[in-house]
């Protein structure tokens, strides 16, 4: 999706945070290159790097899958498990219930995406192809009725760290991206109100965009696989650049 200027007199934050992502995305996408290898190895498949693509002519195996997808196996043979202890007394009821909460309610509903368990062993996985995963979490409210905590596997080529940092506790701020549909840009314009954080003139915009805008496969978004099944002029919806800052552990 091309870039567009939503303001005219953007403040001086929004420079800041507009000129922050620029440099991270400089640095992140040649950092990120090398995934393409990595993920033909995941499939068994040879990458060429001259050529920027599998080479089907040559032999190989899929010995280092194999041995990711065991380790994976082993690290996550079943749910972290343990006990809440409770520092005085007064507190033993507390933490039985957290304990019953845990095993009860958060380890069997926390499937956004895919099962609580299916996604540890997948973030265990990923992490021995890519070098690192990210996991994003938060509170869900699910339509099946789940209010609780969740996590979201994250592409790793879709989260930009603050460049010069070698850790996500070390950075101030780290940007996301994700993509939406037209008509949940439309929903969000639709039920915007004062105080949630939604632009309405902005969404006015990004509507307008997802009209008029074609989008096409980007080579360091998109994963192997997805550049290969997916047709040269496609619509991936609306990027959306969210970013994350640290605050106050304590607050």
């Amino acid at each position: 999706m091309a870039v567009k200027q939503l303001d005219d007199n953007p403040s001086p934050f929004e420079t800041k945070v507009k000129g922050d992502y620029l440099a991270d995305w400089d640095i992140h996408r040649y950092y990120i290159q090398t995934f393409d290898a990595y993920e033909a190895m995941m499939l068994g498949q040879v990458y060429d790097t001259v050529s920027a693509s599998v080479d089907g002519s040559k032999i190989t195996d899929s010995y280092a899958t194999t041995l990711a997808i065991e380790r994976a196996a082993r690290v996550m043979g079943k749910l972290p498990d343990g006990q809440t202890v409770s520092v005085a007394k007064a507190d033993q009821g507390k933490a039985m219930f957290m304990d019953i909460l845990r095993q009860k309610w958060w380890y069997p509903n926390a499937n956004a995406q895919h099962p609580f368990e299916t996604k540890l062993r997948l973030w265990q996985l990923y992490s021995s192809v890519y070098g690192y995963m990210p996991m994003f979490y938060d509170w869900n409210i699910s339509p099946t009725g789940y209010v609780g905590p969740d996590c979201w596997l994250w592409n790793p080529r879709n989260l930009v760290p603050q460049q010069g940092r070698t850790s996500i506790a070390d950075m101030d701020y780290v940007t996301a991206l994700t993509w939406v549909s037209k008509k949940y840009l439309q929903d969000k314009l639709d039920n915007a109100s004062d105080g949630d954080g939604w632009d309405k003139e902005a969404l006015t915009t990004l509507i307008e965009m997802a009209n008029n805008e074609k989008s096409y496969r980007d080579p360091y978004k998109d994963t192997m696989t997805a550049l290969y099944r997916t047709p040269q002029l496609t619509k991936r919806g609306v990027q959306l650049a969210t970013r994350y800052e640290a605050g106050d552990e304590n607050g």
